[in-house]
C-alpha cells in the first residue's frame, strides 16, 4: 500500500482528527491573510487617496509659526498687514509652481442688488466681489464652473485693470442681467469698517462678460438640517462677482495698506504635480515673512497616513509574531499527534518502512487537510481584516472631522476635494484578492506547515521501534 493510501485511509478513520487540524490551518490561514491583505490594503488606499489630492496650495498666517519666528529671530511677525503682490508673485515664479492666482475679496454696493440663498451674512446692497490677477480663475481652470454664456478674461483685463465681470447664473437671473448688461455699483469709503458712518460715495460702472455656472453638485447632509461645508462653499461662490484684481485696486474704497493678514490678499497656488508639494513648502516658507505658513490638502492627511502606518508597522509586527508563534504551536501540536501515533509508527519501522516513507506519509495527510483549509482561511481572513480595519480607520476620520471642517473653511476645499465627505474616504480603502496575495498566504502556510511537519515527525521516526511499541 503506497504511502497516499494510507494516508487517505487514516484521515477518513480520524475524522475528528482531521476536523481539529483542519480548524486549526484555518486560524493560522486566517491571521495570515489578515495581516498580509490589511497591509497591501493600506498600502494601496495611501496611493488612492495620494492620487485623488489637487497639487493647490495657499499661504495663511499662522499663530504658532508667528511665535516661532519671534522666538528665533526677537522680531515681531508680520501681523499687521496682508501679503503684497510683490511677495507673492515671488512665491509664484518657483520652478514648482505650474499657475498662481491671488484674490481680494471686496465690497461694492447697489441698494437694489439680490443675493442668491439664505445662508450668506451681507447687509442689504452689499455686493461680494473678488479681485484675480490671472485670466483663467481657478474654479474655471479646476473645472469647478464654467463659462456658459459669454468669455472668461483676457491677459489684456487683467493688466489694464478693465472693469470687466463674470456672474453665476443664479445671480443673473435674480438681478435680471446678461451678457453686455451694465450694472451700475457705489464704491462706499466708511469711517470705520464696523457700523462706521458713510462718509464718502463714488458711482462706478462694471460690464458683464461672461456668466458661469457650478459644474460640481452638492447636497445637503441627511443628518442636519444646516447647510454642509460644500453647500455653503458653493452657495458663496455663486454670489462671487469675479473682477480684474487690478480693477478692485483702482476703486475708491479699496487701500492696500487697509488690508490685514486675516482678511487680505488670498492665494491660490497649483503645482505641476502633488510630487513637488514639498520643494515648494520648503522654499515658498523661505520666502515667507514671520508669522505666514504654506497651507496644502495633504497636510489634512497626514495624521491619516500616520494612523496608517503606524497600523502597517504593528500589522509587520504581527506577521513576526504569527509565524513565531504558529511554528512553536504547531510542533507542540504535531509531535503530541505523532506521539499518539508511536505504535503505528513502531510498527512501520519495524517492518522494514523507510523513515522518510513515513515522513512522506506524514506530509501528505497534512497537505490534504491543509489545502482546502487554507483556502477556506483566505475568505474569512479578507473579511476580517476589512472590517477591522475599515473600523478603525474610519474612528480615526470621525476624530480629524473638524480639520476637514477647517479645509473647507479655508477656502482651499472646494477646488480640492470638495467631491469628499468621511464615508467616502472611509470607502476608499481597498481590500482585494490578488494572485500575488494568495500565493503569498499560500507560501508563508505552507511553509509553516511543512517545517513543523517535518520537525515532530523526524522525532518520532530516530526513536528506536522497540521504545515506540512499549506503552508507557
Amino acid at each position: 500500500m503506497n504511502s497516499l493510501k494510507r494516508a487517505w485511509i487514516h484521515l477518513i478513520r480520524q475524522q475528528s482528527k482531521t476536523i481539529i487540524f483542519s480548524l486549526v490551518f484555518i486560524l493560522l490561514g486566517a491571521f495570515v491573510t489578515s495581516v498580509i491583505n490589511a497591509n497591501s490594503g493600506i498600502s494601496s488606499t495611501q496611493e488612492i487617496l495620494a492620487s485623488r489630492i489637487s497639487p493647490l496650495a495657499n499661504i495663511t498666517w499662522d499663530f504658532d509659526a508667528g511665535q516661532a519666528y519671534t522666538d528665533e529671530t526677537g522680531n515681531d511677525p508680520v501681523w499687521e498687514r496682508s501679503l503684497t503682490p510683490e511677495e507673492i508673485e515671488s512665491i509664484g515664479a518657483l520652478d514648482s509652481v505650474l499657475f498662481y492666482e491671488y484674490t481680494v475679496h471686496h465690497f461694492l454696493y447697489n441698494d437694489n442688488w439680490q443675493l442668491y440663498g439664505e445662508n450668506i451674512s451681507l447687509a442689504p446692497g452689499m455686493m461680494y466681489f473678488r479681485g484675480v490677477s490671472n485670466e483663467i480663475i481657478a474654479p474655471l481652470r479646476e473645472g469647478v464652473i464654467e463659462i456658459i454664456h459669454g468669455r472668461a478674461f483676457t491677459q489684456e483685463d487683467m493688466i489694464q485693470g478693465e472693469n470687466v465681470v463674470l456672474i453665476s447664473e443664479e445671480i443673473a437671473l435674480l438681478n435680471n442681467l446678461e451678457v453686455g448688461s451694465i450694472m451700475e455699483i457705489e464704491s462706499r469709503i466708511f469711517d470705520s469698517p464696523i457700523f462706521g458712518t458713510l462718509i464718502e460715495m463714488s458711482p462706478l460702472e462694471v460690464q458683464i462678460i461672461g456668466i458661469f455656472s457650478i459644474t460640481t453638485d452638492f447636497v445637503l447632509e441627511e443628518t442636519t438640517e444646516e447647510l454642509s461645508n460644500e453647500a455653503f462653499a458653493q452657495e458663496r461662490l455663486k454670489n462671487t462677482i469675479f473682477t480684474p484684481f487690478n480693477f478692485l485696486k483702482n476703486t475708491p474704497s479699496f487701500n492696500l495698506s487697509d488690508l490685514t493678514a486675516e482678511t487680505g490678499i488670498s492665494t491660490f497656488f497649483v503645482l505641476n504635480d502633488t510630487s513637488y508639494m514639498q520643494n515648494f513648502v520648503e522654499e515658498a516658507t523661505a520666502l515667507l515673512p514671520g508669522g505666514w505658513t504654506v497651507l496644502e490638502p495633504s497636510g489634512y492627511f497626514n495624521q491619516l497616513f500616520a494612523t496608517m502606518d503606524f497600523i502597517q508597522e504593528i500589522i509587520n509586527s504581527l506577521m513576526i509574531l504569527i509565524i513565531a508563534s504558529s511554528l512553536i504551536l504547531l510542533i507542540l501540536i504535531m509531535c503530541f499527534y505523532c506521539h499518539n501515533r508511536r505504535n503505528e509508527v513502531g510498527i512501520y519501522l519495524a517492518l522494514g518502512m523507510n523513515k522518510m516513507q513515513i515522513i512522506y506519509q506524514f506530509l501528505i495527510e497534512t497537505f490534504i487537510i491543509a489545502f482546502p483549509s487554507i483556502f477556506v482561511s483566505l475568505i474569512l481572513g479578507n473579511h476580517f481584516s476589512r472590517i477591522i480595519i475599515t473600523r478603525f480607520i474610519t474612528q480615526d476620520l470621525m476624530r480629524q472631522e473638524e480639520q476637514f471642517e477647517n479645509l473647507f473653511n479655508s477656502g482651499l476645499g472646494l477646488y480640492q476635494i470638495g467631491e469628499y465627505n468621511l464615508e467616502e474616504l472611509a470607502n476608499q480603502f481597498q481590500f482585494s484578492f490578488t494572485v500575488y496575495e494568495i500565493f503569498t498566504v499560500l507560501i508563508i502556510s505552507l511553509t509553516i506547515i511543512f517545517i513543523t511537519t517535518m520537525v515532530s515527525s523526524t522525532i518520532i521516526v530516530k526513536i528506536n521501534p522497540k521504545n515506540l511499541l512499549i506503552n508507557q
